[in-house]
């Protein structure tokens, strides 16, 4: 597969050899005397040994890359060792995601943190209540039992003993809120909720959270189905370090048979294995909680009322109660009613507010009770429908029900109606450019779980009549 490198000229271009290939598994790079050059004076003898060292690596699976052509690596933004694009020499590197590289000591650590992070962010976004993990520490040391100075003579197992030592486990607890988990709620197919992550994954400059790391784990995906399809209130999840001990060990062995590196007597390596127990808020508790946080972003009572019932449990009922009653008369005074006048020929109508009806009725009533009744409104679709009920008008007054739309409903399935429709339609649409699908990024990432504020200082009594949560994000 890489014979290629072994008998090449170094006028070649190592940058298009590399890309007619999968990103390798392994890359290192040497130094240029390792590779055939047709104006080196060298004996032929020295200059075999020297490309053999090219061959065993390539034999093992390894890419061998002359050093000369590091630069030229630098000006493939492709590429990226260690997150830096100049890697270095006689270093075994090993391949992460989409031309990212780690070296063998901490590669399996950065894969482990990649993984994590997008596991929480998945079990955020499917209705997570708790994550309690086990982390088991495994240290794993090659010991040199035949002290040999050719070491690629010898056989490495037989050269070495490899093992085994299990040290202490550390545990932890991380509890979540429960949000609504939109995403999983609203989603009516696996399909929908695939694209909902796409989305969100690639939205995200960082390479930590990179869809294709989660389209190329089986586990991950397995994670999402298992939750969706089957409604998982709990799940168990194992994450564990790539074993790659013994196939660095091959190269450094290879290397210090060549006078590269030093000669050691031990080498160790750490390996984890952490087990996640994920438990998930029941589908019924995310439907209230979602359908509460849509109230709360839609309609500006049920913050007051949430506050109301924060202080009234601090015993201060008396001045949230103050709160009520003064969006109640708000909402009277831009609710309105028609007045029909009849002139003779000429018919003509006046619109009038409930307010001064309701300062009326009010007079009418024993003290409190209009603040009683205050406090039993849900909404404000309750209030106007109250005020409707309670205030009655009279024959030439009627209430004109084609120029006010009272059924505000902003409720949890017209909401799930809505996302799943607008899914829909952009499957259907196979000419999508970017920005339309843009604007389904941000229709399906609504009424999620931020702190609930109008856009506009200025309108934010009317911000709150709409029902356009768009300017919200997901979790």
């Amino acid at each position: 597969m890489f014979n290629n490198f072994r008998r090449r000229n170094t006028n070649a271009n190592p940058i298009a050899d590399l890309n007619a290939l999968p990103y390798p598994n392994y890359i290192i790079m040497l130094s240029n005397k390792y590779f055939v050059d047709n104006n080196d004076r060298t004996s032929c003898f020295f200059r075999k040994r020297r490309m053999r060292i090219v061959e065993e690596l390539e034999d093992k699976g390894i890419k061998v890359i002359s050093i000369n052509d590091i630069s030229q690596y630098a000006q493939n933004n492709n590429y990226m060792f260690n997150e830096e694009q100049i890697p270095k020499s006689n270093v075994l590197y090993v391949h992460l995601l989409n031309g990212e590289y780690y070296t063998d000591d901490i590669y399996s650590k950065k894969k482990m943190e990649r993984e994590r992070e997008i596991l929480f962010l998945l079990a955020g976004k499917l209705g997570v209540r708790e994550i309690k993990y086990n982390t088991k520490i495994t240290e794993i040391t090659l010991t040199n039992t035949n002290i040999s100075a050719d070491v690629k003579s010898v056989n490495v197992k037989a050269a070495y003993k490899k093992s085994i030592t299990q040290t202490d486990e550390t545990s932890g607890t991380e509890t979540y809120l429960n949000r609504g988990a939109p995403a999983y709620t609203l989603s009516k197919s696996i399909e929908q909720i695939e694209e909902n992550i796409k989305r969100k994954l690639s939205k995200f400059k960082s390479k930590i959270f990179s869809y294709d790391f989660y389209q190329n784990s089986i586990k991950l995906q397995t994670f999402v189905y298992k939750r969706f399809n089957f409604k998982m209130i709990s799940l168990e999840y194992t994450s564990e370090s790539e074993d790659i001990i013994e196939k660095s060990f091959e190269v450094k062995s290879v290397l210090m048979s060549y006078g590269i590196g030093i000669t050691f007597e031990r080498y160790d390596r750490t390996l984890e294995t952490i087990t996640y127990s994920i438990s998930f808020f029941t589908d019924i508790e995310l439907r209230i909680k979602l359908d509460h946080i849509i109230q709360l972003k839609n309609d500006p009572f049920c913050v007051i009322k949430e506050i109301y019932t924060h202080m009234k449990e601090q015993e201060r009922e008396d001045e949230a109660i103050y709160r009520i009653t003064q969006y109640v008369l708000k909402v009277a005074k831009g609710y309105d009613f028609v007045i029909k006048n009849n002139r003779g020929s000429d018919e003509s109508s006046v619109l009038c507010s409930y307010y001064n009806k309701l300062n009326d009725w009010i007079k009418e009533q024993e003290p409190h009770i209009f603040e009683k009744i205050c406090s039993s409104f849900a909404s404000t679709f309750q209030i106007k429908l109250w005020l409707r009920r309670t205030l009655k008008l009279n024959n030439n007054e009627y209430y004109d029900y084609t120029t006010q739309q009272d059924n505000e409903d902003y409720g949890f399935f017209k909401k799930q109606k809505q996302k799943y429709e607008k899914y829909l339609k952009t499957l259907l649409e196979k000419n999508s450019d970017n920005d339309s699908l843009d604007g389904y990024d941000n229709e399906l990432n609504a009424d999620a779980e931020l702190d609930v504020a109008p856009t506009s200082d200025n309108d934010a009594d009317n911000d709150f009549y709409t029902d356009d949560s768009d300017d919200c994000e997901d979790y």
